[in-house]
């Protein structure tokens, strides 16, 4: 060992370069002769690290901005519901960990999503920029516990629908509600509420006879099964009556409205029917049925609904609106005691006005002769 360092020295010292020049760890702790270049080495490596780090901070701040730019700043709105707390939770902690929102940013965030019974329960400390955390601890004692929890959602195994073999749709909505049941026990305390809670055996006794064969055949081979196995079935049995049953699509309330009270053109009797034919507002009173089977209507005399009609200006055979009699589909002879006018039944026996002015020229007539 001495006659090979010492060679080594000897090699140094000629001052020829060798490949092993940079320095090593063996070099480092069995060479009495340091390279000269060690100190170098050391200073590339604390460089190396302090670029690592500050390109570690730059990435931190890039996802930083990134979340704050992908609107994760918005929180859901929460009024108090049990139920939604988890979600919520989550969401608020997720969002404030990417985004590094400080604790008057978070404050700012909950003071725009709380409302109802949650807002009262943090009203006074909505005001106190550096009281983030006090509010989510108020909120998570008065929503989070698991209690609570529980017994809203064992209540809403209860209350579900029962799924029928010849309602798919229904199979589809019974498998929502258990998704929803199965997260909410997967937030609550880690999981811990999946195993030995009833909220199981009510949704198992909610299947039906075939659907429970079904599910025996699945749950043969595992018996320490779960809520979550139960919902990850159903999931499978309603993306097969997805495939055979379109979605209910409901439209906005605000756009059929717009469109019934929309002026219709004239000359498509057709359309002018069926938008007529709708059950919605009545036109001489504006509740809910038809203008034909109207309380107030039935109750005035034959001439004084002659009137009304008019006066609304509807179509004296269907009551509708935005027609004409004459280009109404539902044109057809009264028929009460053979009478052939076209209007509607309620209208029969009422005295046509040109009628009653001949009629009241007449009286005024004899009376001047008298």
């Amino acid at each position: 060992m001495k006659a090979r360092r010492e060679r080594e020295e000897g090699e140094y010292s000629s001052g020829e370069e060798r490949d092993d020049d940079y320095p090593t760890p063996r070099n480092i702790l069995f060479n009495e002769k340091r390279d000269p270049r060690e100190t170098t080495w050391k200073e590339e490596v604390s460089a190396y690290r302090e670029l690592t780090q500050s390109m570690t901070q730059q990435n931190q701040q890039i996802a930083k901005l990134a979340a704050r730019q992908a609107g994760l700043k918005e929180l859901p709105r929460f009024s108090g519901d049990v139920e939604e707390w988890p979600i919520f939770l989550n969401q608020y902690e997720q969002s404030a960990k990417t985004g590094q929102y400080t604790s008057a940013e978070n404050v700012s965030r909950l003071e725009k999503c709380l409302s109802g019974d949650a807002r009262e329960a943090v009203k006074t400390l909505l005001s106190i920029p550096s009281s983030a955390n006090t509010i989510i601890d108020i909120l998570r004692q008065r929503y989070g516990n698991p209690r609570q929890l529980m017994l809203r959602l064992s209540s809403r195994a209860k209350e579900a629908e029962k799924p029928k073999d010849d309602n798919p749709m229904s199979i589809i909505k019974f498998a929502t509600i258990v998704r929803n049941i199965t997260f909410a026990l997967k937030t609550l305390d880690g999981g811990r509420y999946l195993f030995g809670s009833n909220i199981l055996d009510e949704l198992e006794n909610k299947l039906t006879p075939m659907m429970k064969m079904l599910w025996a055949e699945v749950i043969h081979y595992k018996p320490d099964y779960t809520v979550v196995d139960l919902s990850n079935w159903l999931d499978k049995r309603a993306e097969l009556a997805l495939s055979i049953v379109p979605l209910e699509i409901k439209e906005n309330t605000e756009k059929t409205e717009e469109r019934r009270r929309k002026p219709l053109k004239s000359g498509n009797a057709r359309s002018v029917f069926a938008a007529n034919a709708k059950v919605g507002q009545c036109n001489n009173c504006e509740e809910e049925h038809y203008t034909t089977v109207c309380p107030k209507l039935k109750a005035m005399t034959p001439d004084e609904r002659y009137e009304k009609i008019n006066e609304l200006r509807l179509c004296r055979c269907c009551f509708g609106r935005n027609h004409r009699w004459i280009k109404c589909f539902r044109r057809r002879e009264c028929g009460i005691n053979g009478c052939k006018e076209n209007h509607h039944r309620l209208l029969h026996g009422h005295t046509d006005p040109k009628k009653k002015a001949q009629a009241m020229q007449t009286d005024n007539e004899g009376k001047s002769v008298q």
